[in-house]
């Protein structure tokens, strides 16, 4: 649940400017403070791992939350993970898969090396 804070945030905060979303729930959703509502104007480039079946960030959520980051000013991007489920990414889970885990790992540290070395 710490992926649509972590957004937020981004989108409200001048000097944040990098920020991810694990497994992407509540991205897109019908109230206010949706974080595909917010991606104008934020100095944060995103990054949103979605595993490819997940009840609580299902598709056209998802969907819903890429097609405002494509339509937006902000940098970023959405990546699914083919033949996972929610909490892929963290061994402990049962729905743990290491190749996904390891590529998710590395995109995570990769935005972060890129937007905050040096800072």
């Amino acid at each position: 649940m710490s992926g649509p804070f972590a957004l937020m945030l981004a989108a409200g905060i001048d000097n944040v400017v990098a920020a991810a979303s694990i497994h992407g729930v509540r991205l897109a959703v019908d109230a206010e403070d949706s974080p595909h509502k917010h991606l104008n104007g934020t100095n944060a480039e995103v990054y949103v791992a979605c595993a490819e079946t997940d009840s609580y960030a299902p598709p056209e959520m998802v969907e819903m939350y890429e097609e405002a980051l494509a339509a937006s000013d902000s940098a970023g991007q959405v990546e699914w993970y083919p033949g996972t489920e929610h909490g892929f990414a963290y061994a402990e889970r049962p729905a743990y898969v290491k190749a996904a885990s390891e590529q998710h790992w590395e995109r995570l540290h990769d935005l972060f090396d890129r937007r905050l070395r040096g800072r």
